[in-house]
């Protein structure tokens, strides 16, 4: 792949083809082709798992995932007033 390397998701309006690679979701490095019409993935660089999908079916995203929101590891506990038992 070149230097116009791209990250893309696959949409769930894709048909895998028999024996392709790409799983809906996860981001995929890809390459537009054909005259931006495409792009191509080659799998983890191995020119003989090449899929390449048309580009309605993918969407452009960032190589990073945004942060994921982590609950604090500190617990609240709401105080209760004591009652009396007299």
């Amino acid at each position: 792949m070149s230097d116009s390397l791209q990250w893309f998701r696959v949409k769930p309006s894709y048909q895998k083809p028999a024996g392709g690679f790409l799983a809906i979701g996860p981001r995929y490095p890809g390459e537009i082709v054909d005259d931006g019409r495409a792009v191509r993935f080659v799998h983890h660089g191995d020119l003989g798992w090449i899929e390449t999908v048309p580009i309605e079916h993918v969407e452009t995203v960032e190589k990073d995932p945004p942060p994921r929101r982590r609950w604090s590891s500190r617990v609240h506990v709401r105080q209760v007033p004591a009652v009396s038992t007299r």
